[in-house]
């Protein structure tokens, strides 16, 4: 065998032992790191944890046992109408809207808990669209107040009643804003009511004396669709913020109606020209447009044209926390007003009467 025979299979041994080398190495590199490693673990909670929204479960669990279903007959006709309510107190005290019941010849409340029981009006309020009802059974679960002061918008919040009959139904929202309601057709019904809650949450036929709750399940507000159907407005929902409710249900329940001063003037916002003529520049004052014979107003000596710059030396710088103002004086008290007129600032004793 010649030199150059022996050199050409030297090397083809060479080529197969360095590709049984290589062969082994690559065996040995996938059972230690393929063959033998631990399977990867999803944990339990890996969906569910990432994709499950909050839940308002415990606010809801809370607060929807204290929300009543109301059913009435009005008149002779048997004409039936449906509403919902909040039990306030253990004494068997039910807060819902005055057009709920109003007119209504019986009045039957039915718990979440299937219980049911005859109610009585102990008063109404129309201005504020609120009533109290009581009726007679024990063990009653009552909402938490909440407060509605210091609600902003974005808040997210939750509307219980029953629409249409159904039982503890539950929407979701958010405040969409906060104060007095103005429209076109009745301009005062904002100003009676004072500062409303607005929301997105649905409040439908049947949801009217519902709660509107915060995610902690306390009642911020009372719905009422009866808002919607005046301001003829679409997707938003108004409720009566429970702070103004709590003044309103003290005197309902101690005297079956509520009292507010009047003193009988009719007031608007200064006019853009009148402040112009008048050369009046300050950022407060309420303009006196007429005032009723013989009423308070009157009789103090207030005259139309002038413009009200306090009201028991509080500032008036708002038309619809001056009719506030004016309501929440009491009867028969007198109170001083003082009025800006042809250039000079003037005192006036004026004596509140009750509202008619």
């Amino acid at each position: 065998m010649d030199r150059k025979y022996k050199a050409t299979i030297i090397v083809i041994l060479v080529t197969l032992l360095l590709a049984l080398l290589t062969i082994g190495v690559g065996w040995v590199i996938y059972t230690k790191h393929f063959t033998k490693r631990d399977p990867l673990q999803i944990p339990d909670n890996f969906y569910t944890a990432t994709a499950r929204p909050d839940s308002y479960s415990t606010a809801v669990k809370r607060a929807a046992p204290s929300v009543v279903s109301i059913k009435t007959t009005k008149g002779n006709s048997l004409q039936q109408g449906l509403g919902s309510g909040v039990i306030i107190n253990s004494d068997g005290f039910v807060l819902t809207n005055n057009h709920v019941i109003e007119n209504s010849k019986d009045i039957m409340v039915q718990l979440a808990d299937g219980r049911s029981s005859l109610a009585f009006i102990v008063g109404a309020d129309p201005q504020t669209d609120l009533a109290v009802l009581q009726i007679g059974l024990t063990d009653l679960p009552v909402a938490q107040f909440g407060s509605s002061a210091n609600l902003q918008v974005g808040d997210v919040v939750l509307a219980i009643g029953n629409p249409f009959g159904l039982k503890s139904t539950v929407t979701q929202g958010i405040i969409s804003a906060t104060g007095p309601v103005q429209n076109n057709t009745t301009p005062e019904f904002g100003a009676m009511l004072g500062d409303l809650i607005q929301t997105d949450a649905a409040i439908n036929l049947g949801n009217s004396g519902g709660a509107l709750i915060d995610t902690n399940g306390n009642i911020i507000g009372i719905n009422t669709a009866l808002l919607a159907n005046i301001t003829g407005s679409q997707g938003i929902g108004f409720a009566i913020p429970i702070d103004q409710a709590k003044q309103v249900i003290a005197q309902l329940i101690n005297k079956g109606t509520v009292t507010r001063g009047w003193i009988g003037a009719q007031l608007t916002e200064i006019p853009q020209e009148t402040r112009l003529s008048l050369n009046f520049t300050d950022q407060i004052g309420i303009y006196v447009q007429d005032t009723l014979r013989n009423s308070p107003a009157q009789k103090a000596g207030i005259l139309p044209g002038d413009i009200i710059l306090k009201i028991d030396n509080v500032y008036t710088q708002d038309i619809n926390l001056t009719l506030k103002l004016i309501s929440e004086l009491q009867p028969d008290n007198t109170y001083k007003l003082e009025v800006f007129r042809q250039g000079k600032t003037i005192t006036y004793p004026v004596t509140v009467a009750r509202r008619p």
